[in-house]
């Protein structure tokens, strides 16, 4: 029964676990696991945690959200904690600090897990005492609870689990990530060793939510005894977008993006391959990408850009660009495209980040193209069309999936 729900606080400068009041209803609880802090959303992995955590609440679930404490680039310090019991007040917040042990007992695991992929489920459920107490407390209250795992790493990150109860959600196959980011051939040992582990982590769950068409058919043809649900969007929270019409904009381009290797690369390319346009008019480039050392000098010889760093609100400053570049390379559903579209701005991107999303976005989202941007930038009543397409389009975005199915499976498993 599910009867006690823990937070983990900062209280007096000391970390302790408490107890909130009252009593939950008799459902079968979800751990919804990710590792480190999401709330500044500094990433579209961020969003994507934020978007299922809401998605979870709304079906009526009943939420623990797991992570470690001691994430290197995401730490859950005071403020972190405090603003997630704000957002989510109805979700457990339990930590454990993760210990340099249990890191080498995570990689220790993810080697056997290639060499002997057959030894997956056994290596998963295997922990290593008293490196995670918190952890060990929820899996002894909570033994019938489901896991809701972001990546396939994730479950190995986890101190012992049976996989049977999990859920991986994943927006990135590790294995091509790795071949893309460092030019490994697809058939090298490397690539092949990643790809038996990643893979045997997949086929070992109850079930996969992919955030991409490819990816979900790729999971049904490898899994076909397993749910894959294809969820390019949970339908929460979107941005507000703006006054449509003539108005000044402090902006007529705008790129978002953490500093992902991909993310540095495409703005790079877009500014090296794009100095005429670069010379009229305005680019702003938004996230942690723009302290990049290589993006810093890119920009530093084009008088037009502008890097603003990170922005806390991120609506406001969709409202005041006229149109989005997603110029980047990678796999899956590229989110700063989804958040893009649905603040109502019209989206020209890489073939890449056409292709993750479904169909009906040919109004909205475009190839790069300096001609056709040219156009539009130029043409207000043409500007307004798209970002209203753009608006439609991602309203419509969550139907366009598996999300109902998403929830019926987990209606019929006793979570909602």
């Amino acid at each position: 029964m599910f009867c006690r729900a823990f937070i983990y606080c900062v209280l007096a400068g000391e970390q302790q676990l408490v107890a909130r009041d009252g009593e939950l209803a008799d459902t079968r609880p979800i751990i919804l696991y990710f590792n480190g802090t999401f709330v500044h959303h500094q990433n579209g992995a961020h969003y994507r945690v934020a978007d299922l955590l809401r998605f979870l609440v709304n079906c009526g679930c009943k939420v623990v959200f797991y992570s470690f404490s001691n994430h290197p680039e995401c730490p859950w310090g005071e403020g972190e904690i405090v603003r997630f019991l704000a957002e989510f007040p109805t979700v457990s917040l339990v930590l454990d600090p993760r210990s340099r042990w249990l890191h080498y007992w995570t990689r220790a695991r993810k080697l056997l897990t290639s060499l002997f992929p057959s030894l997956t489920p056994w290596l998963l459920a295997a922990r290593l005492p008293g490196t995670s107490p918190r952890y060990d407390q929820l899996k002894n209250d909570f033994p019938q609870a489901i896991y809701v795992v972001n990546y396939a790493n994730g479950l190995l990150e986890l101190n012992g689990i049976d996989s049977r109860n999990a859920i991986v959600e994943t927006h990135d196959l590790d294995f091509l990530q790795f071949t893309k980011r460092y030019g490994f051939a697809l058939t090298s040992r490397k690539i092949v060793g990643k790809f038996r582990s990643e893979f045997s982590l997949l086929g070992s769950t109850s079930a996969l939510i992919a955030i991409s068409r490819t990816e979900a058919g790729i999971f049904r043809l490898f899994f076909p005894e397993k749910p894959a649900f294809f969820v390019p969007d949970y339908g929460t929270t979107k941005h507000k977008p703006g006054i449509a019409g003539a108005r000044l904009f402090d902006y007529d381009l705008l790129f978002v993006g953490s500093e992902h290797l991909f993310n540095a690369r495409g703005i790079i390319s877009f500014m090296q391959t794009q100095p005429m346009l670069l010379e009229n008019y305005r680019l702003a480039i938004a996230g942690k990408v723009s302290s990049v050392p290589e993006v810093v000098a890119a920009a530093a010889i084009l008088p037009n850009v502008s890097l603003l760093g990170f922005v806390d609100d991120i609506g406001d400053l969709y409202n005041r660009t006229k149109i989005v570049v997603s110029p980047v390379d990678g796999t899956g559903l590229k989110i700063k495209v989804v958040e893009a579209l649905s603040a109502g701005k019209p989206v020209f991107g890489s073939q890449h980040s056409i292709e993750g999303l479904p169909p009906g976005a040919d109004d909205c989202v475009f190839t790069i193209n300096s001609a056709h941007m040219l156009k539009m930038l130029a043409d207000p009543a043409l500007l307004a069309a798209a970002g209203n397409a753009a608006q439609e389009f991602a309203r419509s975005l969550s139907l366009k999936g598996d999300l109902a199915q998403l929830r019926s499976f987990l209606v019929d498993r006793g979570a909602c």
